[in-house]
């Protein structure tokens, strides 16, 4: 059975790019385009690992992680975070709910796809976390 991943990001062209590396590793990929489709897609419970961005419109990323508790109440799927952000702001994210790792904008797409691997791997087993991917080194 092929991973599925939600890729949720306002823009269309990260959003793509990140979907094609993802589908050439086999994955299935949703996409949502603001934090409301995210949120739909999530509560469905289609998707194994969710690729949240922070900033998007109509609901944010926070937002999204805010309200974790209303379309994931057992916090099964894990979420990697990117964000183009400070690490500072970033860090203000841990009480908002578990997040599996953050991907720095702009990110290399090998890390990507190798974390959200891991992810997949997480979910799957029901395992320890795969801890924080920090700074990926892209340029």
């Amino acid at each position: 059975m092929r991973p599925v991943v939600l890729v949720a990001d306002d823009d269309t062209a990260v959003r793509y790019v990140i979907e094609v590396a993802l589908r050439r590793e086999g994955f299935e990929v949703l996409s949502a385009h603001d934090g409301s489709q995210c949120i739909s897609v999530a509560a469905s419970g289609a998707p194994e690992v969710i690729l949240l961005d922070l900033r998007m419109p109509v609901v944010d990323g926070l937002e999204v992680l805010k309200g974790r508790e209303e379309w994931d109440p057992h916090g099964r799927i894990p979420i990697l975070v990117m964000s183009g952000m400070d690490d500072a702001l970033c860090l203000d994210l841990e009480p908002s709910g578990p997040v599996e790792a953050i991907l720095h904008k702009p990110f290399d797409l090998v890390q990507l796809v190798s974390t959200v691997k891991r992810a997949v791997e997480k979910a799957r087993s029901g395992g320890a976390g795969i801890g924080e991917s920090g700074s990926d080194g892209a340029g």
